[in-house]
């Protein structure tokens, strides 16, 4: 279940900004620096709004945040286009996952097949 948002309009300036933010790293350009600069963008972004709720998160969800921004990283560092999927998808699960488990510590210690079956279950819940 979703919780309810106090801040609306925080929420909306902040998708806003990651949109233009988003139009002017990647319209026309190679990801190059773009994908850390904008990972690490949408992190803070969600750090400040999570605040501002009063919603603190995980430590673990800092780790996850870091592997993120490696991942992300290296898709400025090489090129190679298998190395570029892969990090790709890593990047996505670190994410879709950190966001799942965002201020849930104890959920982060959990068997893999348990994280992948919360992992889905949270995007369902946000789908549909």
């Amino acid at each position: 279940m979703l919780a309810t948002l106090r801040n609306h309009h925080a929420v909306f300036y902040a998708a806003l900004a990651l949109g233009l933010c988003a139009d002017y790293l990647f319209y026309e350009r190679a990801a190059g620096i773009s994908v850390p600069l904008f990972v690490a963008l949408a992190l803070a972004l969600r750090g400040v709004l999570a605040s501002q709720e009063g919603r603190a998160g995980a430590r673990g969800n800092a780790v996850l945040a870091a592997a993120a921004l490696f991942f992300a990283a290296c898709l400025a560092w090489r090129a190679s286009p298998t190395l570029t999927a892969l990090n790709t998808l890593a990047l996505l699960g670190l994410l879709l996952l950190s966001a799942v488990l965002y201020g849930n510590a104890a959920a982060l210690w959990q068997p893999p097949a348990a994280l992948l079956a919360r992992l889905v279950g949270g995007v369902a819940d946000a789908v549909g």
